[in-house]
């Protein structure tokens, strides 16, 4: 139940009358059966929507979703907030998995109430009921093994309209493919393909969105590829239906009979019910499948963090640890990984088998030609679809290099190698694998980076101590960066002597300050929490603007305008050095230094001091990074829950079938249950009046209560929207 801001009741919009011309997103999610997603109601032109109540409310996002069956809308479920930023990917998700499960609990209480009313015979309707239910098992329990469920859904729905034949096709880009089949000749249509491209029944019936009938096939499949397996399966009549997910058209059903016996309507009605089912277990197994992929990528990732922090100075473990997760988890037959030491690339890690160890220690010289250098010039994956073709004169070599994939690290704007995959075979790398290759990419640089510092320190013990206290840190700070950035600013100030130092971090265009030594005067107001706006005059603006480090050696030898707001020119210090902290080319803060003498600070400082920066930034990077995985966990334990939830709804449909309250009370308590919610009710309409049909956790039950349809639960229908109310209880008390 949702209210206005002038305190309807839901009743005032029930049995309201919305034309479907009406310029509202309501209207036009209807109209064309997609989403309307308002983010911010403010950014709308007045003549978009002009007569939306959002408007006149006040509400700043909203959200309509329709509801489809057949990609024919039969309802809308609106949602609105009073903040701007509309609904996350993943909220947009839920809400249309629950505007997915009202369709399908709607359309299948209308198509029991119809098989009801024309008084079907009943064995007929039990047969349906028993198959939808097994059917529903089976995608319950094989949810991420979609062959399984289609070849459950086929032969049942053949038998059940009376055919001899069934083929399911599944869409992958321009192509049709038979995935699962029943027939009694001997003939497999298994594997085989279709161009979708082409007009057939195929395309024709997904570009009609409805069922198309082939009398007798013979007629049509004559001179195609289909003629010898069609001929020799004996199909003669046909009906083939679509198969669609929201508006995408997936693939096809089609069943066939050996006679000239055309298919009715009525078995056409039947087997789109098969069809539905069988776009739910593909939509099913593509958001399981999804999971498992960010699973294994979130696992290997840690890995990687692991082997950086437990090898800081072993770059070869590290790399080659790297190189094996890559290949693995992009499905790869084999990796490698290239450093850039001047003008050559040096292959440092492989994985094994294939030959290609043959590559370990092989160099080359860097040309403007070469796939490696377009990948670094570029800043983009290059994806090669056959190996021998672009080379040709290089197959007989490496025979097993056909499709890969090349990716170029960099060490701040620095490119200092690359990253590869690749496939025994011709078959090319999709989007997913890219992206999995460039998170590996990432890691790799910040592994060679983690190793150069660490090494470069070696010859100084002290400071290889106040690195390695630093890498510790890096190492178990996880999203707490804090105990880092004091850390590096304590071994600075000790190391680099009479020096002052803080750390800077930005959030959008200013900077808080998030560390700093104990007499620091770049910022005597220093608190832990000051955020400073620096400006272009001053040497943090200057190097946010730049990207480059900032150099003042003498104060009293710069201009008076130069840098006039600086805090540091006003503390009356004589030397600055001020270096940015990168994730990737972005600055994301600044770690300055100051003395009070001139002169500001040597090469070998500087080279100690940019260290301590870098590791500032690998901690802050790897804080955001962890961050980030921790957010996509709770976001996959969210879509685990939501998997549950509409399993056991399907369960609940699939074992009451004529039963709709039981359906009904078992949507209330999982939609309260997964909302946070302590009660809930569920009311349908009768006429003029609404009943209570379900509810959940209700002190005193309203089961079988009617309302009339004036109030405010009318209201959120007429604008075919949620209604939200923070107390209800003075509104409760004032209607009595």
């Amino acid at each position: 139940e949702s209210l206005d801001p002038d305190g309807m009741g839901i009743e005032a919009f029930l049995d309201v009358k919305v034309p479907i011309e009406t310029d509202t997103p309501t209207a036009e999610a209807f109209r064309t059966g997609t989403p309307v997603h308002i983010r911010d109601w403010e950014d709308v032109p007045d003549d978009r929507f002009p007569t939306s109540v959002m408007r006149t409310w006040g509400r700043r996002s909203s959200l309509s979703v329709p509801l489809t069956r057949n990609r024919v809308a039969v309802g809308v479920i609106n949602f609105s907030r009073d903040e701007p930023g509309g609904y996350s990917e993943e909220e947009l998700a839920l809400l249309k998995a629950f505007a997915d499960q009202a369709a399908i609990a709607v359309n299948n209480a209308r198509l029991l109430a119809e098989i009801e009313e024309r008084n079907t015979d009943l064995s007929e309707s039990l047969e349906l009921q028993t198959a939808s239910s097994e059917v529903l098992q089976l995608i319950s329990a094989n949810p991420g093994d979609l062959t399984v469920v289609l070849e459950g859904i086929i032969p049942r729905a053949a038998n059940l309209c009376e055919a001899e034949t069934g083929l399911l096709w599944l869409k992958h880009d321009d192509e049709l493919r038979c995935t699962a089949e029943v027939s009694g000749q001997g003939v497999s249509f298994i594997g085989f393909t279709q161009d979708a491209r082409e007009k057939t029944t195929f395309s024709v019936s997904a570009r009609r969105g409805m069922p198309v009938f082939n009398e007798d096939i013979l007629p049509v499949v004559t001179g195609t590829d289909l003629e010898e397996r069609s001929l020799g399966a004996g199909v003669r009549s046909l009906v083939t239906i679509p198969l669609f997910h929201e508006d995408e058209w997936i693939g096809n059903i089609n069943l066939g009979r050996r006679e000239v016996r055309p298919f009715d309507e009525k078995q056409a009605k039947i087997l789109q019910a098969f069809a539905d089912q069988a776009s739910i277990a593909v939509a099913n197994a593509r958001l399981f499948n999804d999971l498992d992929e960010s699973l294994a990528l979130q696992t290997a990732t840690s890995e990687v963090l692991r082997l950086i922090s437990a090898h800081p100075g072993d770059l070869t473990t590290v790399l080659n640890g790297i190189v094996e997760r890559a290949a693995t988890l992009c499905d790869a037959s084999f990796g490698n990984l290239m450093l850039k030491y001047g003008d050559i690339l040096r292959f440092e890690a492989v994985t094994s088998g294939l030959g290609a160890e043959e590559f370990v220690g092989m160099e080359f010289v860097v040309d403007d030609g070469n796939v490696n250098t377009t990948a670094a010039r570029t800043r983009e994956i290059v994806a090669v679809d056959d190996f021998h073709e672009l080379a040709p004169e290089l197959a007989a070599r490496f025979p097993f290099l056909r499709s890969w994939a090349t990716v170029a690290l960099f060490n701040e704007r620095t490119w200092i190698g690359n990253l590869i995959i690749g496939r025994d075979e011709v078959r090319p790398f999709d989007a997913n694998d890219l992206k999995n290759l460039q998170a590996f990419a990432d890691q790799a640089s910040i592994a060679v980076a983690n190793a150069q510092l660490f090494n470069d320190l070696d010859a100084a013990l002290e400071r290889q101590t106040a690195m390695t206290d630093v890498l510790e840190a890096v190492g178990t700070a996880r999203t707490d960066i804090q105990p880092v950035l004091d850390r590096v600013v304590d071994h600075a100030q000790r190391l680099c002597a009479d020096t002052n130092a803080i750390v800077q971090l930005r959030e959008l265009d200013v900077f808080v300050a998030a560390a700093a030594g104990p007499a620091s005067q770049l910022d005597p107001d220093f608190d832990n929490a000051a955020r400073r706006d620096p400006g272009r005059n001053t040497t943090t603006g200057e190097l946010y603007a730049t990207g480059q480090p900032v150099h003042i050696r003498d104060w009293d030898l710069e201009p008076s305008e130069r840098f006039a707001d600086s805090t540091a020119r006003a503390s009356g210090l004589r030397s600055l050095l001020s270096l940015p902290l990168r994730r990737h080319d972005e600055v994301i803060g600044a770690f300055s230094f100051a003395r009070e003498s001139p002169g500001g600070f040597s090469d070998s400082e500087v080279s100690l001091l940019r260290a301590f920066t870098d590791q500032a930034s690998i901690a802050v990077n790897n804080a955001r990074l962890l961050s980030e995985i921790e957010e996509r966990n709770t976001e996959l334990s969210e879509s685990l829950e939501l998997q549950t939830a509409t399993s056991e709804v399907l369960r609940l449909i699939s074992a009451n079938p004529g039963e709709l309250t039981v359906v009904l009370e078992g949507i209330i308590s999982r939609a309260a249950a997964l909302c946070e919610a302590e009660a809930g009710l569920l009311w349908i309409r009768h006429g003029d009046e609404l009943r209570c049909e379900a509810e959940v956790n209700q002190t005193a039950s309203f089961l079988g209560s009617t309302t009339t349809t004036a109030g405010r639960r009318s209201e959120s229908a007429r604008l075919q929207e949620p209604m939200f109310e923070d107390d209800i209880l003075p509104r409760m008390i004032e209607s009595g």
